[in-house]
C-alpha cells in the first residue's frame, strides 16, 4: 500500500478577514541551534490554530508528522510500513503540543520523550506594558508591548485589527494578535508568516493521553529531566529495548553509555520555552 507524504506550506497572508471564526496562523522561530553557543542559529516553523473555545500551538513538522502517521494508521497499514513512514517523515526540534482552553483559562503542555509527559496549569494574567511605538508587519499596522516575567523581558508586536487575543506559545492577552515576539536575552524570535481561515479537516486531532501528568511545575521538570537523564535505562525497563543475548553487566554498561551520550546532547540542544 502506498502512502503519499505532503508537507505543509505555511506562508499565507490574508487581509480583509472577518475575525471571530477559526484561523491558522504561521510563525517562524529563530533560536540557538546549540544552547552552549547561542550565536548559532536554527529555524523551525510553527502553527497556531485558533478555534472558538480553544487554541493549539505546535511545530509545523510535528503537525505534518502526526497527520501522516494518523492517516497511515487509518489506512490499516502493517506495523513494518508504519515504522518505515515514521523513520522517513521529517522530525523537528520541538515535539510538544500546547493547548489553551478559553473556558477554564488554563493550558495543557504535552511532549513526547519516549512516553508522554503532560503539564497542566492556569494561564497567567500577563501584565503587558503597552507602547505607542508602531511598525508594519506584512501590511498589518502593529504596536509594541513589553512583558517582564520569569526574569526575562519579552518584546511583542501585535495587530489591533486582528481581534484574536492570542500569540505564539503562551504569549497572549494583548488587544490584538501577536505577530512578532522576541526575547533578546534568550536569543530567540517568532516572526509572522501569515494568517488564513481554517479549511475543513485542518484543525489538529490531539490525544492528550499521558503516562506522566502533573500541575506542579517543579515536579514536572524533575520527572522529565530524570527520564531524559536515564533515557536508555527507562526504555529498557519499559520493554522498548531488549537485552537478549547480553550479559547483565555488559548490557547495563551499554545503556549507561547511551544515557551519557544522550544527556550531553540534551544539555547542548535543550532550547525550551519557559512554562512560567
Amino acid at each position: 500500500m502506498k502512502f503519499k507524504l505532503t508537507l505543509c506550506y505555511i506562508f499565507f497572508v490574508s487581509h480583509g478577514l472577518i475575525f471571530g471564526q477559526n484561523y491558522k496562523v504561521g510563525y517562524r522561530l529563530s533560536f540557538p541551534a546549540d544552547t552552549l553557543t547561542p550565536e548559532t542559529k536554527s529555524h523551525e516553523d510553527f502553527l497556531l490554530f485558533v478555534a472558538d473555545k480553544e487554541s493549539i500551538f505546535l511545530s509545523n513538522l510535528k503537525y505534518v508528522r502526526d497527520s501522516v502517521l494518523r492517516n497511515a494508521k487509518n489506512q490499516g497499514m502493517a506495523m513494518a510500513d508504519l515504522k518505515r513512514i515514521f523513520n522517513n517523515t521529517p522530525k523537528g526540534h520541538f515535539d510538544f503540543v500546547l493547548r489553551k482552553d478559553n473556558a477554564t483559562s488554563s493550558y495543557i503542555y504535552s511532549e513526547k520523550i519516549s512516553k508522554n509527559f503532560t503539564f497542566e496549569h492556569p494561564i497567567a494574567n500577563y501584565h503587558w506594558k503597552l507602547s505607542q511605538n508602531k511598525k508594519s508587519i506584512h501590511g498589518f499596522d502593529c504596536r509594541m508591548a513589553v512583558l517582564e516575567i520569569g526574569g526575562y523581558n519579552y518584546l511583542a508586536w501585535y495587530a489591533p485589527e486582528i481581534s484574536l487575543k492570542n500569540g505564539p506559545f503562551l504569549f497572549e492577552g494583548l488587544p490584538g494578535l501577536v505577530l512578532e515576539l522576541e526575547c533578546p536575552s534568550k536569543n530567540f524570535i517568532f516572526s509572522f508568516l501569515g494568517i488564513e481561515k481554517l479549511k475543513e479537516g485542518e484543525y489538529p486531532i490531539i490525544e492528550f493521553s499521558s503516562a506522566v501528568h502533573t500541575n506542579n511545575l517543579q515536579k514536572y521538570n524533575s520527572l522529565r529531566n530524570s527520564w531524559r537523564r536515564n533515557y536508555a535505562s527507562n526504555a529498557a525497563n519499559n520493554g522498548q529495548v531488549s537485552n537478549a543475548g547480553s550479559d547483565p553487566a555488559s548490557f547495563n554498561n551499554f545503556m549507561k553509555n547511551i544515557d551519557d551520550q544522550k544527556w550531553e546532547y540534551y544539555k547542548a540542544n535543550n532550547f525550551e520555552f519557559p512554562l512560567f
